[in-house]
């Protein structure tokens, strides 16, 4: 089982004095690429997990990705919903897998950076 360090949040990344909207200003071309990324990625896991022979690996290592920086572009349901692949995959259980990579793949379609 891999382990999940704690994520930066937005508002941790800001100097003394920045405000909020400055913060999100900064953020917003990370967080454009992150959604953009992250549905080639869920494209990639479906593609995993939809395989004769599912290769929970690969899903695995690609949910963990959007595990790590969905959480620090302030998206924490996001990363909750990858860690949830991501354990499926680690205890082989693909039918777990599928059903959280369907939910996962409608949070990346719903996010608005």
């Amino acid at each position: 089982m891999r382990h999940h360090r704690q994520a930066v949040r937005p508002h941790d990344l800001g100097r003394a004095g920045e405000s909020a909207v400055v913060i999100a200003d900064r953020l917003r071309p990370l967080r454009v690429r992150f959604v953009e990324r992250s549905a080639r990625e869920c494209d990639g896991i479906d593609a995993a997990l939809d395989a004769d022979a599912p290769d929970l690996a690969a899903a695995g290592g690609l949910a963990h990705r959007i595990a790590g920086a969905g959480g620090t572009l302030g998206w924490p349901d996001v990363s909750a919903v990858a860690i949830r692949l991501e354990d499926a995959c680690d205890a082989r259980d693909p039918a777990a897998a599928r059903t959280a990579a369907a939910e996962l793949r409608r949070l990346v379609g719903s996010l608005a950076p």
